[in-house]
């Protein structure tokens, strides 16, 4: 922190909270010489990351002194050409967020092209179905008060340097609730990919420095048992050849053989989760759960990265669908990223066994992945700040303790 040299409101609240009060008034959430800057003073992508958080930190800071934002009266939503006395609120908000520019329209109440397309900018960086349109979520999330968006970065400042990766180091990160996943070697992001995770009732966990051992091409799925009993079975009773149109093999558990048993030979109504006595498995193929390839992680509670069989799925804005294994949109980029330095496994074979049908497990140098929970990050390239969900409620007690200590400090500094 540089050194203040008189005690100004300012100063007063970077000494409580911990940034540099010598920093500019205005929230930009675009590209910015001063966040380039603050990039630059750090080594790889997720120092850059810290950097561009501390950042607006600062910011934010700033935005508090100056009052925050104006508070938005509930009301029906609003489309592009709508007229309501609630707009000049919204623009201001945005104004203040930095999502809109600072000129006033010839009809202040019209919601017009220029604010809709704020509204959509501001909609993408908090995880919302951008669309345009001032609907109720959205404006549940222009109500968050600044202090709370201050809470959250700091929130996120400290599990960055809980779970910091070697920028050295040839790792894949993936960002839960940001949806994202990146491979990065020589301290550069090598690809970024969408990701979908282990939905509310079935978190993926947090992991750090578990490597990536095997790539398996084509693989089959053995259905973990709590979804065998739990949702495959409710199907089967639903539908007498749901197992066989989605090509599961059943086998006994008990059977050593693994033979196969025909399931239009049980009395499916007389089997209950309780009584299970079988293992289901998912032959491999396009519609396979596991998709075309799957990234094996070894002691991790049966948790993997793979493909999909229903990449449609990525087109959501919200991707916590799984039952907690990280499926990769960009599978096929990830496992030349992954086999990059195998010698007998080129890029053209490796295309050619992901396009292809046959099994083929393929031992990986070992890549380090960590499932990190950074709900608040800034992209690196727009520089655009983004706040998601906390879709696991991992924060929500820490980011209450930081606005007791945040609010306090505010007052502090503006008397």
């Amino acid at each position: 922190m540089r050194r203040c040299r008189t005690l100004s409101v300012a100063c007063t609240l970077a000494l409580v909270l911990g940034f540099s009060a010598d920093t500019a008034v205005v929230a930009n959430t675009g590209n910015d010489p001063a966040l380039t800057a603050a990039q630059e003073t750090r080594s790889g992508p997720t120092g850059q990351a810290m950097a561009l958080l501390e950042s607006y930190l600062e910011r934010y800071g700033q935005i508090a002194l100056q009052g925050g934002w104006p508070a938005l009266p509930a009301g029906a939503k609003l489309e592009t050409g709508d007229r309501d006395a609630r707009v000049p609120v919204v623009r201001e908000i945005l104004r203040r967020t930095g999502d809109a520019d600072m000129r006033d329209p010839a009809d202040p109440e019209l919601y017009d092209e220029t604010l809709a397309a704020a509204v959509w900018q501001f909609q993408e960086r908090h995880g919302l179905e951008p669309d345009g349109v001032l609907g109720r979520r959205t404006q549940v999330a222009l109500n968050v008060p600044v202090e709370r968006r201050i809470a959250e970065i700091r929130a996120t400042l400290e599990r960055m340097q809980e779970m910091l990766p070697r920028q050295d180091e040839r790792h894949i990160l993936v960002n839960l609730p940001g949806y994202y996943l990146e491979a990065v070697e020589g301290g550069e992001v090598r690809l970024h990919s969408k990701v979908i995770v282990g939905a509310p009732g079935h978190p993926t966990p947090l992991l750090g420095s578990r490597p990536i051992t095997y790539v398996k091409f084509n693989p089959t799925w053995r259905v973990p048992y709590r979804i065998a009993t739990r949702e495959l079975l409710k199907k089967q009773q639903e539908d007498p050849e749901y197992l066989q149109k989605e090509r599961f093999t059943v086998v006994h558990a008990d059977d050593g053989e693994q033979t196969p048993v025909d399931p239009a030979t049980i009395d499916w109504t007389q089997v209950s989760s309780r009584d299970f006595p079988y293992r289901l498995e998912q032959q491999a193929g396009a519609d396979n759960a596991l998709g075309k390839i799957k990234f094996t992680l070894p002691d991790s509670d049966d948790i993997y990265l793979h493909s999909t069989g229903a990449p449609k799925l990525f087109a959501k804005t919200e991707r916590s669908l799984s039952h907690g294994c990280v499926r990769v949109e960009k599978a096929r980029e990830l496992a030349h990223f992954v086999l990059a330095d195998n010698e007998k496994w080129p890029a053209e074979k490796i295309d050619q066994t992901y396009d292809g049908s046959e099994m083929k497990l393929v031992k990986a140098t070992p890549v380090p992945v960590y499932f990190v929970y950074w709900a608040v990050w800034a992209d690196r390239e727009s520089g655009l700040l983004h706040f998601h969900p906390d879709i696991y409620r991992r924060d929500q007690k820490r980011v209450a303790e930081l606005m007791q200590e945040t609010e306090p400090a505010l007052k502090v500094a503006a008397n």
